[in-house]
Parts: structure tokens; sequence; C-alpha cells
């Protein structure tokens, strides 16, 4: 074990049996068990951070985990894992470390040998002098350089000033501390001062047991002698000066020890009290003694995408480099950010290509904290939980409060698979939206697989707005909101001025996606893109380009290219450009060829158009698409609307104390760097993890480097690039509106400020006035306090002139900033057919 983590240990556990001594045992008079348990305490904060705990490994495939109540704790550690030996040029720094332990080893003999010169200069003193032996007792009387003490079984009397009465009190009570052996106590803990010197709490402890003895000779003293003219010779004698190791009769606080010789003894129930040491001790145990697994144990770590590393990855904490196996140790509580880079033979990250992948942490303050065993418990059962598992609640620890929490893990294949998670308390309930449906927890796992396994993560509450009433998940500590798929999912589309000719282009193709040529071309198309199919040319194709788009357009102003059949379906493969001169004369009518399609488009009235990648003929490639061959230099794209995104890693994500992320970094492989701030009031990035791939949308930019820009003002986020991700709600919809489909009802909305008031009668003559399947908005404004009861008097009026409304169709939308003791209720209501 570290020497200076173990010293650390033994010093916490001594603030906490000091802690407990001082509150519930310093009053009690019963001095003997307080004498007791501060010796025992310090040797047992010595013992149990040495302690070795069994423990068995729980078993794997765990829903709810039921463990014993820990506290926990950090355990600061300063590695001594030997540096990685590379080429990697990464300056020496300074062995602070190394130099501590110089400092505190030092300190340590000094204040040894001060220990040890003083007893030998004792024991030196007493050669010589003349010394009264009373039953093993030596007493050394007229010693004015020494106060009335007494040191092992040695007592010092300066007889000067005293009466025969008063030198019998004092060598009765100094017999009592030779007696009790408490010089023994006060050369422990003075050993234990030396060792700790750094430890406030074992000054505390040495005072405290200095106190107890005289309080423990006190007491008895009393039993044979007058209360009140004991105290007078203690004031009598009362001196400011104590010597190193000896009892001093006479000790300042006076005040004190005389409180205490006329306190009323404590009730003996009072006894009770002790038996709470017990769980202290046992706390300690789970604190700082080390828990083994008796089996082997799989490493776990709490760094996410490890996993894909190689053997002997880069790593690097706050710049230093360390061996792999650093990253099964450290905890959660230190690290600040992190960034993995998977195995690659091109990038070089600090001169050195990352063959086996790259590892790069920052601490929150350059020291390194191990994982707890709570933390690793905790750990242990999230990792364990099967990646196909789509729904799983944990019962963890809670490693800032103590006690446990809930965990809510949440699995999905969409995408690349993520991993939705989110705590709760342990009484608390979440729920789930699906298609704008909910489903308690025990609904959900009763789920088809078929439908689980296509859903498609919308967001999780709080941090999004759910589209079923208010009143559905009142009381649901967490909401986990889903499509069923891609398809169903609601669709956004850039908000641009569209001219009245795009507006009628838009119509005309919504038609044609409803013809059956559409549908059939779909399929043709969805059939070969993206794979290498052998073709025949039917024919050669070269007509006025007036008659086709434009992106087959040659220099010239005709279209050419090719007709070819591949599985007796016609394709159109234009040339353009420099394909007209590596085509054109090679290929002739009846030539069969190998393609790897790139692209696949088509229009109405012309055939699917094939854009090739590679062409090959006779096994040799007679053409190959250009290419870019080096990684493009700009930072970032424009949509049309303006606003700008960018493809790159997440890395260094920092966090608010709410979870939430307050700043992140994302790097795109040409070397453009990303500082994006977050709000904490931003919704939850509960599917977006360090090290993943994601397209980010932002706008206003600030440059602050050759590479780097500021970016506070985002719009969206998503490791799916076929969807907008998490949206930002200040931003996504100025500039994305909702894609109307074709099978989507028009929605039919009142604007509240034109209808301060309706009631329930205006409501009804609106449903009739429209198709029975319409949405329908009414604005109300009522008294907040009257909401709830509102809400059931519209559903019963409602369900009364429409059987055919069910509650699960009706949706309030509150708007609580209306005017102070107020809110605005919108009801939105669909009736089905």
């Amino acid at each position: 074990m570290n020497a200076l983590v173990y010293l650390l240990q033994v010093s916490a556990c001594t603030a906490i049996f000091y802690l407990f001594y001082r509150l519930l045992l310093s009053r009690l008079t019963f001095f003997t068990i307080n004498r007791w348990y501060l010796l025992t305490t310090v040797l047992l904060s010595f013992i149990i951070p040495v302690l070795t705990i069994p423990i068995n490994p729980q078993q794997q495939h765990i829903t709810v985990v039921q463990q014993a109540v820990y506290i926990n704790t950090l355990q600061t550690a300063s590695v001594n894992i030997a540096d990685k030996q590379s080429n990697v040029p990464v300056a020496k720094p300074v062995d602070w470390l190394q130099m501590l332990k110089f400092f505190y080893v030092l300190i340590v003999i000094g204040l040894l040998i001060r220990l040890i010169i003083t007893l030998i200069l004792f024991f030196k003193r007493l050669k010589g002098k003349q010394l009264t032996k009373v039953n093993h007792v030596n007493i050394l009387r007229g010693e004015t350089k020494l106060n009335n003490g007494s040191f092992f079984n040695y007592i010092f009397l300066n007889d000067q000033e005293l009466s025969a009465d008063e030198m019998q009190q004092i060598i009765a009570h100094e017999m009592l501390h030779v007696k009790l052996n408490h010089s023994i106590d006060r050369l422990l803990i003075k050993i234990t001062q030396i060792i700790l010197w750094f430890n406030p709490f074992v000054y505390l402890y040495a005072k405290s047991i200095e106190e107890n003895h005289e309080f423990e000779v006190d007491s008895a003293m009393t039993n044979f002698n007058d209360k009140k003219q004991y105290a007078d010779l203690l004031l009598h004698l009362s001196v400011a000066g104590q010597g190193l190791l000896y009892h001093s009769f006479s000790k300042i606080p006076l005040k004190k020890r005389i409180t205490m010789l006329f306190n009323k003894p404590s009730a003996k129930m009072k006894k009770v009290i002790y038996v709470l040491i017990l769980p202290v001790v046992l706390i300690c145990c789970l604190y700082f003694a080390r828990l083994e697994s008796n089996s082997a144990e799989k490493k776990y770590s709490v760094i996410d995408g490890i996993e894909k590393l190689g053997k002997s990855p880069l790593v690097l904490i706050d710049g230093k480099v360390y061996e792999k196996e650093i990253l099964y140790k450290i905890g959660n509580s230190c690290i600040k950010s992190t960034g993995v880079w998977a195995p690659s033979s091109t990038i070089k990250k600090h001169g050195v290509i990352i063959k086996d992948g790259f590892v790069e942490i920052t601490t929150g303050n350059s020291k390194i904290n191990y994982m707890t065993a709570l933390e690793k418990e905790n750990l242990i059962q999230e990792k364990n939980v099967p990646k196909d598992q789509f729904y799983t609640r944990l019962r963890i620890n809670n490693l800032e409060r103590g006690g446990f929490i809930d965990k809510i893990i949440v699995q999905i294949q969409e995408s690349n698979g993520i991993r939705i998670t989110k705590t709760v308390s342990t009484n608390g309930k979440a729920l789930f939206e699906i298609d704008d449906k909910p489903y308690t927890e025990e609904q959900i796992k009763k789920l088809p697989r078929s439908l689980v396994t296509s859903l498609v993560f919308s967001g999780v509450w709080p941090g999004v707005k759910q589209t079923f009433p208010a009143s559905t998940f009142a009381g649901y500590e967490a909401v986990f909101s889903f499509s069923s798929n891609a398809d169903t999912a609601t669709k956004y589309r850039q908000k641009l001025k569209r001219s009245p000719e795009q507006i009628k282009g838009e119509a005309n193709f919504k038609a044609y996606r409803q013809t059956d040529d559409f549908k059939q071309k779909e399929k043709f198309a969805r059939d070969i893109r993206g794979k290498t199919i052998t073709v025949k040319i039917k024919d050669t194709v070269n007509r006025d380009a007036r008659k086709m788009s434009d992106m087959f357009v040659s220099h010239n102003g005709k279209v050419r290219g090719f007709t070819v059949v591949y599985k007796g379906n016609e394709y159109f493969m234009p040339t353009k450009y420099d394909q007209e001169k590596q085509l054109n004369n090679v290929l002739k009518t009846g030539d069969e060829i190998t393609l790897e399609v790139l692209r696949s488009t088509f229009a109405p009235n012309y055939a699917v158009t094939i854009e090739p990648a590679f062409i090959y003929k006779d096994n040799i490639k007679i053409f190959q698409l250009a290419q870019e061959s080096s990684i493009p230099d700009y930072p970032f794209l424009y949509e049309a609307n303006k606003v700008r995104f960018a493809d790159g890693q997440i890395t260094h994500i920092q966090k608010y104390p709410n979870g939430k992320w307050k700043s992140a970094v994302m790097e795109i492989a040409n070397g453009y760097k990303f500082n994006l701030n977050f709000k904490a009031t931003a919704p939850d990035f509960a599917n977006i993890e360090e090290s993943d791939h994601v397209r980010f949308r932002f706008v206003h930019e600030v440059k602050t480097g050759a590479k780097t820009y500021q970016i506070n003002d985002w719009v969206s986020i998503s490791n799916n690039i076929k969807d907008y991700g998490i949206k930002n709600p200040d931003f996504f919809y100025k500039f994305y509106e909702v894609a109307k489909l074709e099978n989507q009802q028009t929605e039919l909305e009142f604007k509240v400020t034109k209808l301060s008031y309706q009631t329930p009668q205006n409501m009804l003559a609106t449903l009739k006035k429209n198709q029975p399947n319409s949405y329908v908005s009414v604005g109300k404004t009522i008294n907040t306090n009257t909401l709830k009861s509102e809400q059931e008097r519209v559903y019963r009026f409602l369900s009364a002139q429409f059987p055919q409304v069910e509650k699960k169709n009706i949706v309030f939308n509150v708007d609580t900033t209306a005017q102070k003791g107020k809110c605005t209720i919108v009801t939105v209501v669909k009736l089905n057919s």
C-alpha cells in the first residue's frame, strides 16, 4: 500500500473516532472507559487501512440489487505506476510526490531524535539524585526544576511551601498515575504524534488523553478526600508550564478539572452510548479497509470506449504518460475530461502514431483518485447489464449523500446503439413515451422485442417537452421519449423563404411520391446503392439538355451517357466533364462492365440514374471518380438557412453539479477544434458520451485561434446523421420547422392573445364547425390554483358531448407567464373517426 495514502487514511480514522468522542463521550464521567476508547481507537486507526475484507462477487444478471448501507469517501492516491517507455516528447516534470515523501521522513526523524534525546537527558539527570523508594516507586524531593508530577515509577515533589497534608495528597495523586500506567499512554500518543505530525486531530487526541488521566485520578482522589479541600490544593499549585512526557499535578485548564470534579456522576444507563462505537468502527472499515474478491475479477473502467484500444495505447493524464492499467483504477470523481481515440496507422498524437489508440485524461486538480469500493460496485452493476436489454433498473450506492438511489438504463439499437441513463430516488417512478403514448415501467417490460429494437430516441425529461397531458406524467421523476421508427418520428425542415415556383415544385413532388412510378424507382435505386454490380450497356444517350436536369449537362450543353441493364431493369449512367474523355471512346453497346455504385437518383419520366465510383471492363479499371486526396481544410459548412454544421468527435466533457454538460470540445479530423459552452438549463445529452462522433449545428461562432472556435449558441447535436438529435429550444425552432407529411392532419390554431376567455360552450361550437378528425386549440385564462379542476371539467364536458373523445387525446398546454396568480390553458383535442 502506498505509504502516503495509508497515512492519510489513518488520519481520517483518527478524525472520525475523535469527533465521536468529542460529541458523545467527553462529557460522561466514565473516565476509565473513555481512556480505553481513546487508546484503542488510536491503534484501530493504524490497523483498519491494512485490513483485507474478502467479498464474494455479485451475480452478473441483475435487475434490482440490494446491498448494505455504506458511506462513501475518496481515496486520494498518488500513482506509482511506472511511466511507459516511449518516444513521446513529454518534458519530465518535478517529482513533487518524492519531495513530499522526503520532507515527511525528515520531520519524523527530527522529532524522533528529539524524543530520544529527551528520554536520555531525563534519566541522566536522575543519576546521583537522592531518591526515596515507596513500594517500587521512586520519589525525588526538593527538585525545583520540575513541577510536581510523575513519569513511570518516578514521582517529582517540589516540597517548597507545601504542608505535610498537601504533600501527602500530591503523593497519593501521583501514585494513582503510576498505578494506572498513565505514562505508557503518554508515550504511545507521543510516538503517534511523531508519525502523524501533520494531523491536527492527533494533538487533540493527546490533549484529551491527558485530560482524561487527570479526571480519572481526581475522581479516585475524592473518594477519600474532601472535594473542596482537594480543589483548593489544585488552585494553590496551579502552574502554566508542563513537562514533555510526565504528568504534572496541577494542569491548565484548571477550571475544567474543578468543574468535572463537582459534576454529578453520569447515569449508568448512559453506558448504552458506547454501543454506538461498533457502527463507527464498521463505517471506518468500509471506508478504508481493502475489499478483495475471492475470485478472479473482470476489469472495469469508468472511461467508456477503451475496449477498442490495443494492448499498449498511449495514455496521458495531465500530460504524464501512464500504463494502460491506470484506466482500470482511476475513479470518476477526479476526472474533468477525457478523450479516447481508436487505433490508427496514420493519426499522430503528441508526435506518436497511435497504432494501439490514445487516451487523454484531464483531472480536476492534477491529482488522481482511485475508484472507491462503492464506486466500483456501481460500475460493475452497470457494465454487466446485457447490451441487448432495453430496460434495466439498478439499486446503486449514492456516492454523494450515502444510502441508495436507483439508476434507470435504457439501451436501444437505433443508430450505432446508444445507452441512456437517469437516476431517480428509490421510490421514484419513470414513464416512457412512444409515439406520444405513455407506458409505465411494468408495461415497458412487456413490449415485443420487434418494437423496442426499432425505437428512435427523442429525449429524456427533465429537459424535453412531452406531447401527452401534463396530468399523465405528474409524479414521475423521469420521462423517456421515443418514436417507433425513423419514418414515424417528427420530421423537420429548414425554414426558408420559398418562391411560388418552389412551392409549386414541392407540391408536384409531393403528388409524385404517391405514384407507382415513384415507388418502383425508389426500390430500384435502393437495391443498387452502395453495391458493386455487373451491367450490360444497351444504348448510348445524346440528348438536348433542356429536357434533362442540369446535373447531367456536359460542357457542350448536351446530355450524354449510357443506358445500362441490371436484372432486367434499365438505368441511366451519365457521362460529364472528364468522364466523357475516359468512357465515350472506350465503351460501346453490348459491353459488360462492373461498377461500384456511389449514388443512385431518379426523377419523373426518366430512368434511375447511376453515378459510379469505379468502372471495370475485362477486369481492368477504366474509370475512377476523382476524389479529394486530402482532408478538406475548412472548419464547417453552411446549410441553406445559414446554420453551420461540422462532424467531429466529442472530448473533454465538463459537467454542472446537476450532471448536465457545462462545456465540451469537438475535434474534427483536419485539426479544427470547437470549444462548446452550454447553459445549466440546456437539455440532457443522455445519449451522447465521451469520444462519440457527432454532427453539430450552431450559429454565431467566434474565432479564438488559427484553428479554434468558441461556440455558445448551439442549434442541435446528434450522433445519428439521419436526424437532428438533441435540439436547443433557444435556437432550433428559429431555423427549422416541422415538415408536414402527407397523412399529417392540419391543426387549426387560435392565438391565446385573441381569446382571453373561452368557455367549454365556445369549444363545442368550434368543434362542430370542423371535421371530426381535426385538431382544435382553444385558449382560456384561469386562476392557477384551479388548473386541475378546470382540466377535469373540460374533460367531463367533452366526454358528454362527444363520447368518441378519449382522455389520452386531450392535451393541456399551460403557460404560467400570464399575470400573477393566473395562467393560460390551451386545450388541444383530437377527435377519433
